[in-house]
């Protein structure tokens, strides 16, 4: 008799008597186990049917299992049951550096505000064993594993943690076991002439001409933009860009040209492997990596880093929403005014709903001129500028470009290729050296 490695079993194999032997018994079997210390968990009826095996057919019984412990029980590992086509349960498309490739969405692939994306049945624990001798020792068990899952901007959770929800609308994605989704609109084909708000980004797929885009996050247009305003507050993705006007917060990408064009931003300007970038006035306060820059019948292409150029504009759009914002507290105050103090005793269900409603509402907007103050100091408060900013040319900068960096400011007269613009020691000179091999591997 053998007990398994754990303890908690003990094994017998019984042979039949030969010659003048005597079969086993069961008694016997029984004190065999209380000498080898099993307190617990006899198995009479399985011994007494090995015997009889053993003796009746003269067959040796091999491994039967004549005492048993508390084995251990398992867990089972959590699930995941998706409430979205599982089609979605993907990463969305991305370029060979790992940023998003923001052309290549799926249009189908979107959710909405307060959407459950997925149930999750929880991981079980299990339950340990114990041995069969003393002193009495718990066997662990294999608990369950919870899920890998985590949730990821635009996507929360519920208050019993047992599903994803989505936050917002947009485009969902599974990366790198995050749930996620990208607030973004894709509007397929051509943007219609006109002005246009998004109240989350966009994706054109086609050109825009003429009008204005104003949206709340990015801006991606694939096709032809020409004489467009735009307002993004995140990245703006150009493909060929002629005679616009940007504003965005984030940075300014350039996959083919960008001519002739106006564009301020407090972050960078990026042109990819290839691009052009002339004529017209160009502001990005942390630097500018591009290209080819300018052309050569001299365009004039200005190019201003390091200042703040951004925050002007702004603060005249916190101007402006903190005014339509006191107008509408205004508003409410003037509704609510006819009710006087008394509405919570006096006024019928209906009523007293909507008055607290209006007040949650007029809390709301007060929070936000508040916010929107502590911005405007923020942002009127001291110098932003970028002293360490850069212009990287991966191609050729040509003459006709201005280039200025804080207060300093020079001409390029003629060509240079692989050529990094610094603010020098003094802070009143430009330094042009050829960029290291490692920087030039780094922009390709």
């Amino acid at each position: 008799m053998n007990f398994n490695p754990d303890r908690t079993q003990v094994y017998a194999t019984i042979t039949p008597p030969t010659g003048n032997g005597r079969p086993v018994t069961a008694q016997e079997i029984l004190d065999r186990l209380r000498d080898m210390g099993v307190m617990y968990g006899h198995r009479e009826e399985e011994i007494l049917k090995a015997v009889r095996m053993a003796s009746e057919p003269g067959q040796p019984v091999f491994k039967a299992l004549i005492a048993q412990g508390v084995l251990p029980e398992n867990g089972t590992d959590a699930q995941i049951l998706w409430k979205i086509p599982e089609t979605y349960v993907r990463a969305l498309p991305r370029k060979d550096d790992g940023s998003l490739d923001y052309f290549a969405f799926p249009k189908d692939q979107r959710v909405k505000a307060g959407q459950t994306l997925a149930s999750i049945i929880p991981a079980r624990p299990g339950s340990p064993g114990k041995t069969l001798t003393a002193p009495l020792a718990s066997i662990p068990q294999q608990t369950g594993k919870e899920i890998k899952y985590i949730a990821g901007n635009g996507v929360g959770m519920s208050e019993d943690r047992l599903q994803f929800i989505a936050r917002c609308d947009g485009i969902f994605e599974v990366h790198n076991d995050k749930l996620s989704i990208h607030p973004l609109e894709i509007v397929d084909g051509d943007l219609p002439p006109g002005d246009h708000h998004f109240s989350v980004g966009v994706i054109i797929t086609g050109s825009v001409k003429g009008g204005a885009i104003q949206a709340e996050g990015l801006v991606a247009i694939k096709g032809i933009s020409a004489g467009v305003t735009i307002r993004a507050k995140g990245d703006i993705y150009f493909t060929r860009a002629a005679r616009c006007w940007a504003l965005a917060t984030g940075d300014i990408h350039v996959s083919e040209t960008l001519m002739h064009s106006d564009i301020i931003t407090p972050e960078k300007i990026i042109g990819a492997k290839g691009s052009k970038i002339y004529g017209g006035s160009l502001s990005a306060q942390k630097g500018v990596e591009a290209w080819d820059i300018g052309m050569e019948d001299y365009t004039s292409t200005k190019l201003v880093i390091g200042q703040d150029q951004f925050s002007s504009y702004r603060v005249a759009e916190v101007d402006e929403e903190i005014r339509m914002c006191e107008q509408n507290v205004h508003r409410i105050t003037q509704t609510l005014r006819p009710l006087g103090g008394q509405w919570n005793d006096k006024l019928p269900p209906e009523k007293k709903a909507l008055a607290q409603k209006l007040i949650d509402q007029r809390n709301s907007l007060e929070q936000r001129i508040r916010e929107l103050l502590s911005e405007k100091r923020t942002l009127m408060l001291g110098s932003r500028n970028v002293k360490d900013s850069q212009i990287h040319c991966q191609g050729t900068i040509h003459p006709g470009v201005w280039i200025t960096i804080l207060k300093a400011s020079m001409l390029v007269e003629i060509p240079q290729s692989g050529i990094e613009f610094t603010l020098d020691g003094s802070g009143r000179g430009i330094n042009m050296s050829r960029l290291s091999a490692s920087r030039r591997s780094d922009l390709k």
